[in-house]
């Protein structure tokens, strides 16, 4: 979701379309969901994801060396009543490593 978040906006079209979520009116739905939390992730500076029943995902995306666009996510166990803050937490941890990366590699 962090990656799609961090695409030029013609290129996230592109790429939606490609995809086909647009191609019915279930694909119609999906891409509003997508497009929802794209905009969501924009705003915060990582997204959320839940893809699996039980877990949580937190990413974000960041430009590498070689001007390509990166994004890395954290996976964790969604423990009901700490999942917000667990979300915040994890955010910041993915942050500080991928700070780390990239001073690594010299960005």
């Amino acid at each position: 979701m962090a990656y799609l978040a961090a695409l030029p906006p013609e290129v996230l079209q592109s790429v939606l379309a490609r995809i086909g979520v647009s191609a019915s009116s279930r694909g119609a739905q999906r891409r509003r969901e997508l497009e929802s939390v794209v905009a969501q992730g924009k705003k915060r500076g990582y997204s959320i994801a839940a893809f699996m029943p039980g877990n949580e995902a937190v990413d974000r995306a960041f430009i590498g060396p070689d001007h390509q666009l990166y994004a890395m996510n954290i996976s964790f166990e969604a423990r009901e009543g700490s999942k917000t803050k667990d979300c915040k937490r994890f955010a910041q941890v993915l942050k500080d490593l991928i700070d780390a990366i990239q001073q690594a590699w010299g960005n």
